[in-house]
């Protein structure tokens, strides 16, 4: 049924193997519901709503979230249909409106057919459908910085439909049915049934699952999991099995570990735990922990990150009291401050490409970013997170093909789980 880029197919046909499906590691589910953004963690705990603003006639569409939990959904203008990205960004919920990027001359209203984060947060990568007076429908897609509405597309292209991410690079299905890790010149899986193509395919972090969304001849679509070994574009695939999914079935999702899948159908969304090597005797995936997320809801997406429920405000003061004051509190001494530990003024560019890690003092739990600028230019960057106060790691690495030589701007950003970012800067001398 398919060809894969692989030195030897999948087996027709395997005996069903009773081990029980790994439990998966802590992550973080978001998906619509009654047109708004909802997030939950991997077992159902602390569900709650991102958005409240979400219509029938302007429905949220497509969150996706990266490994700190920072997340990006869309939603139109109500003047003028544009669409718009919407961004929480990590630990604030306080939604940051951009529009939605476009190249020069694509003024279209068509809502995007597909959007994926960055685990790293850097680019939020989205598909859309560009329809002009008297031409034929274009897919594209187009790469922004979520939370930076001042800077513009970093890449547009044509032919490329649903959208993820492996690492660095873009996943992307194409209009020839096929599907590509970008960079790649082979597909990493193609059809040779007339009619059946490939429309998604999301990849596990390691590289060893992968989640293939397949359209049919008639326009109907399944969702199989796949155990990948080898480098990716030129390894095998041992063993897979088919997602039995519902009427009405539409997107997919697969956790970043590779053992959770999620995906809607006409019942809602839901969620189980899969082994592409556990399957009947019609190669069909037996899962384990299934349940339904909500049988209203749609569109799910994974982040690495866990969540929790948004602080509770705090009851209105009541009259004043007429008993004696109370004791004054107990003098507090300062928060310590985020700064970095020993920051460098000089580092060697060969180093940089190989990736350089740096000691930061973080005063409390949140994400620690680095950024390497040459004027407002991005050529190194890396980040961490910090469980809690002190010494973090980070590991700045410079962009591929980025000019690394001279003064360059060093800034430090530490983002709590709740509160302010605090930014420093240093300057750097590269040689």
């Amino acid at each position: 049924m398919t060809t894969f880029k692989t030195s030897r197919t999948l087996a027709a046909a395997l005996a069903m193997t009773a081990i029980a499906a790994a439990p998966a590691s802590a992550a973080e589910l978001t998906y619509i519901d009654n047109d708004n953004v909802y997030v939950e963690n991997l077992d159902g705990s602390a569900r709650h709503a991102l958005s409240a603003d979400g219509t029938p006639a302007r429905p949220y569409v497509l969150p996706t979230a990266d490994e700190q939990g920072s997340l990006a959904a869309f939603q139109a203008n109500p003047t003028t249909g544009q669409q718009e990205i919407v961004y929480w960004a990590y630990g604030t919920g306080t939604p940051v409106r951009n529009r939605m990027p476009r190249s020069p001359g694509d003024q279209t209203t068509s809502p995007p057919t597909s959007a994926r984060m960055q685990p790293d947060g850097a680019y939020v990568t989205l598909g859309y459908t560009f329809l002009a007076f008297g031409d034929p429908a274009q897919p594209r897609y187009g790469r922004t910085n979520p939370s930076s509405p001042s800077l513009p597309d970093a890449q547009t292209s044509i032919d490329y439909t649903d959208i993820t991410w492996h690492r660095e690079r873009p996943v992307v299905a194409r209009a020839d049915g096929d599907v590509y890790w970008t960079g790649l010149t082979q597909p990493l899986f193609t059809s040779t049934v007339p009619g059946v193509t490939h429309t998604f395919l999301e990849i596990s972090e390691d590289g060893s699952r992968m989640l293939l969304r397949r359209r049919a001849a008639d326009g109907s679509l399944s969702l199989e999991l796949f155990a990948y070994e080898g480098q990716i574009g030129f390894g095998t695939v041992p063993s897979g099995c088919a997602i039995p999914v519902g009427p009405g079935f539409a997107r997919g999702a697969l956790s970043r570990d590779g053992k959770s899948v999620a995906w809607d159908d006409g019942a809602g969304v839901h969620v189980a735990q899969a082994e592409p090597d556990v399957f009947d005797a019609n190669a069909t995936c037996v899962l384990s922990g299934t349940r339904t997320v909500s049988s209203t809801a749609r569109m799910p997406a994974f982040s690495a990150a866990t969540t929790a429920l948004p602080p509770v405000t705090p009851p209105p003061p009541g009259p004043p009291s007429t008993g004696p004051l109370p004791p004054a509190p107990p003098a507090t001494t300062n928060p310590p401050k985020f700064k970095l530990s020993a920051p460098p003024t000089k580092l060697k560019a060969s180093a940089l490409r190989r990736g350089v890690t740096l000691k930061a003092a973080a005063p409390a739990a949140g994400k620690v970013k680095l950024t390497l600028k040459r004027g407002k230019r991005i050529v190194a960057s890396g980040s961490a997170t910090a469980k809690a106060a002190g010494t973090v790691k980070v590991k700045l690495k410079a962009k591929k093909g980025a000019k690394l030589s001279g003064k360059l701007k060093l800034t430090a950003t530490f983002t709590p789980k709740s509160g302010k970012a605090t930014t420093t800067t240093v300057t750097v001398r590269v040689s």
